[in-house]
């Protein structure tokens, strides 16, 4: 986790954005520790920080921006126990799946 870190860290650096280590690990923690989805995830909080005005990715915008895609934990788990159900009840064509 703490490479995954030192990549959003560097990659902000790159992009010019200002972040702390807080939320440089809140990004981290929801990029399934793949540096790719990272640095999207990255894009994207950028983006809606530049949307709502703000300069320093902080880690509540981080938390206020996951939650406005849609990626907290909560929702996270939501759709898993909805894919594992329709697995179980093979009402899904594992073909189709797309995360």
């Amino acid at each position: 986790a703490a490479d995954l870190v030192q990549v959003i860290i560097r990659a902000a650096k790159i992009f010019n954005i200002m972040i702390d280590e807080k939320s440089a690990h809140e990004i981290a923690a929801c990029s399934r520790g793949t540096p790719r989805i990272a640095i999207k995830l990255l894009k994207r909080i950028r983006d809606y920080a530049y949307y709502n005005q703000v300069n320093i990715i902080a880690q509540s915008l981080v938390k206020s921006s996951l939650k406005n895609f849609y990626l907290t934990d909560e929702y996270i788990c939501r759709k898993i126990d909805i894919y594992r159900e329709k697995i179980v009840n093979k009402k899904l064509n594992l073909k189709k799946l797309n995360f």
